[in-house]
């Protein structure tokens, strides 16, 4: 079984996170329809725990 440079897989992902805002329109339009729905319910707490730049944490607030 190979091994996981660790050090070298975060390097990559922090190297690509600048990019994740540029491309994100899907993951935007998602996050609107997702929103819409969870408006029809009530939620004492919330957890995002995806990935990428947690632009969704300030609007599930």
């Amino acid at each position: 079984m190979a091994t996981v440079n660790k050090q070298a897989v975060a390097a990559a992902f922090g190297r690509a996170a600048s990019g994740y805002t540029q491309h994100d329109e899907l993951q935007r339009r998602c996050a609107d329809l997702l929103l819409r729905q969870l408006a029809r319910r009530d939620f004492a707490q919330v957890l995002d725990a995806g990935c990428g730049p947690g632009s969704m944490s300030p609007l599930l607030a």
